[in-house]
């Protein structure tokens, strides 16, 4: 390996904050000739593209270019907090409707819809209720909370929240349907959402289903940079998206050694290594957003089937996938589902991965080489 610079320790030091907030990997392998540009925020987290240096400059600000310009269509389309994206159409439609959205909300729900059903509805983007009456949704990390419907409670002081009253948790369950929803494309290339799941009470007050497609944006945000990187002819480069989702190009011919953050590490430090070229990889862990109330965890994976937060054995899940989209819903899927079902869902999937249990088992199909000996690593079929 080639001698790191200072600059380029604090790229990589970068990397791995935005892998602690965002629950992925950092990168390792830079060279002292490596140029990273920070190309901006996408869904709260940080775009950064590093290049081999290898480029010319002008090659290399062009294709920020084109990437910034895509990130920016694709957040007005997917954010639900953009007023007139495809998701806030989607959302504020009632029961029954036909909404007209956009090529980024089609592409990206079919992605979701994929994992959807084949992990048995455990990635489920219309439990953005259950979400945000547990306290995980984007406007409970603006800087001053405020308490704005009925469900909400105001945040302790410790920064948790108490606990929801099971009446909206019962009634919000039955918002998360994403088979009773679909998408369309027309002969003249318009796209059309149907949203099909009946509206719910809880003291005279009527809640509609709403969609939140952030669990599966960063993927589809890096399938979008990749065929621009690969358009472009660039060889030797990578992109992360807040640590969640990277898209890893040709390292100048060989892999680029990926670090695997320890969920269990406040300081998040990397426990494992794996290598990947021309792949994406996505990671999902429920340490990333979470809060404790009298010794219990609370985190922002939400099973559908209970209306909480996941309690399945596995803390992460990271794969290696052909797809960043499908990839980014997968890895969540896979937590929801536990390392049993997971092991078995993989078996039908064409994917590398590296599950994370509770009691520090390391289960890959992947080569791992691992740097702390408090883990076990029993292999893919547990």
């Amino acid at each position: 390996m080639q001698k790191k610079s200072v600059f380029v320790k604090r790229i990589i030091s970068g990397v791995l904050v935005a892998s602690f907030i965002a629950g992925a990997a950092c990168l390792s392998g830079c060279s002292e000739g490596d140029v990273s540009r920070e190309i901006r925020y996408f869904f709260g987290s940080p775009v950064e593209i590093v290049f081999t240096g290898t480029q010319k400059k002008a090659d290399r600000d062009k294709l920020c270019g084109e990437i910034k310009s895509a990130l920016n269509k694709a957040e007005s389309s997917l954010s639900a907090t953009v007023e007139g994206s495809s998701v806030d159409y989607f959302n504020t439609a009632p029961c029954e409707s036909m909404i007209n959205v956009d090529e980024y909300f089609y592409e990206a729900y079919r992605a979701a819809k994929e994992v959807y059903d084949i992990s048995g509805g455990a990635f489920d983007p219309t439990s953005a209720m259950l979400t945000d009456l547990w306290g995980f949704s984007s406007r409970h990390y603006e800087k001053i909370f405020t308490v704005k419907y009925d469900y909400d409670r105001a945040r302790n002081d410790d920064g948790s929240f108490p606990l929801p009253d099971e009446r909206y948790i019962s009634a919000f369950k039955k918002l998360a349907d994403l088979s009773k929803t679909s998408v369309e494309q027309n002969e003249y290339g318009d796209f059309t959402a149907y949203k099909n799941v009946a509206p719910v009470t809880v003291d005279g007050v009527t809640y509609q289903s709403k969609i939140d497609l952030a669990g599966v944006a960063k993927g589809y945000a890096a399938d979008l940079s990749a065929a621009l990187i690969a358009k472009s002819g660039l060889k030797g480069a990578y992109i992360s998206f807040g640590g969640s989702s990277l898209y890893l190009a040709d390292n100048a011919g060989g892999n680029w050694g990926l670090g695997i953050v320890d969920p269990f590490s406040g300081l998040r430090k990397t426990f494992a290594r794996i290598e990947v070229k021309d792949k994406f990889v996505s990671t999902s862990g429920v340490y990333e957003r979470r809060y404790y109330l009298d010794g219990e965890e609370y985190h922002h994976i939400v099973d559908v089937k209970t209306g909480a937060p996941s309690k399945s054995d596995l803390v992460s899940a990271t794969v290696v996938t052909k797809c960043g989209a499908f990839g980014d819903a997968l890895a969540t899927a896979l937590v929801v589902l536990g390392k049993e079902e997971s092991l078995k869902l993989l078996k039908t999937i064409d994917c590398g991965f590296v599950l994370v249990s509770r009691d520090k088992r390391v289960y890959s199909n992947l080569s791992v080489t691992l740097f702390d000996s408090s883990f076990a690593l029993v292999g893919s079929d547990g």
